[in-house]
């Protein structure tokens, strides 16, 4: 049977752990939780995930040490343009955001994670 998969991607683990704790209330009826702790960990996880289901989101935060998160999704729409991208920042500079922004135009959405809305804005409707 086919599983459909979201890869959340962070070195810190209080935040993979919310974030994962999250997302499996909400989808965890539809779709497994699979965290990586850095980008290179993410990248190897999602050819894994594809052979026995499909990968359909990743949230990947942009500030990790190695490869941060903005150039991790950019090798993930290479690579895999059907899979939906988070990217997860409260750090990036102004370079970053900006080349960010150029690159993604149309598919960027700019917003802070806060657990209401993100509930509100999924269709979920429960506080």
């Amino acid at each position: 049977m086919s599983r459909d998969f979201i890869v959340c991607v962070d070195d810190e683990q209080a935040v993979l752990n919310q974030l994962s704790a999250h997302l499996t209330r909400r989808f965890g009826a539809t779709h497994l939780v699979e965290c990586a702790e850095s980008a290179e960990e993410a990248l190897a996880l999602i050819p894994e995930l594809q052979a026995s289901g499909e990968v359909q989101l990743v949230i990947c935060d942009q500030v990790m040490p190695g490869m941060k998160g903005d150039r991790c999704l950019e090798i993930v729409s290479r690579q895999w343009p059907e899979i939906m991208k988070v990217l997860l920042t409260g750090q990036a500079g102004p370079v970053t955001v900006g080349r960010v922004v150029r690159e993604w135009g149309d598919s960027l959405r700019a917003t802070a994670w806060h657990v209401p809305r993100a509930r509100a804005r999924s269709g979920d409707r429960r506080r």
